[in-house]
């Protein structure tokens, strides 16, 4: 699923308030050279189940579309990053043109 610039403005909004940095641009194994969503914390397993937490707040109403992303979180991977680890979405990448919001 690609992800527009209001929906990477909200997970990075989730980022900020879980403590951890988002990326919109990360290429994990077996991807060969795809890009996808990911978010980078030191302690990714409290992490995920902020995260949980977090989306089951939303109104999936309002946005039908995070019913599809949390589905696609089950495909979760993570890798080791020297200074923290990152919980990637392979299947999770944003639109070509989607800025990373510390850029706007």
């Amino acid at each position: 699923m690609n992800l527009n610039q209001t929906q990477v403005d909200e997970l990075y909004g989730i980022a900020v308030k879980l403590d951890a940095s988002l990326r919109i641009d990360y290429s994990g194994r077996g991807m060969f050279g795809g890009k996808c969503i990911g978010f980078v914390t030191n302690n990714p397993a409290r992490f995920a189940i902020k995260l949980v937490r977090e989306m089951l707040t939303y109104d999936f109403k309002d946005d039908p579309s995070i019913a599809y992303i949390l589905d696609k979180m089950e495909l979760v991977q993570t890798d080791g990053m020297g200074n923290g680890s990152i919980l990637y979405f392979p299947h999770l990448r944003a639109d070509l043109g989607v800025k990373h919001p510390e850029q706007e």
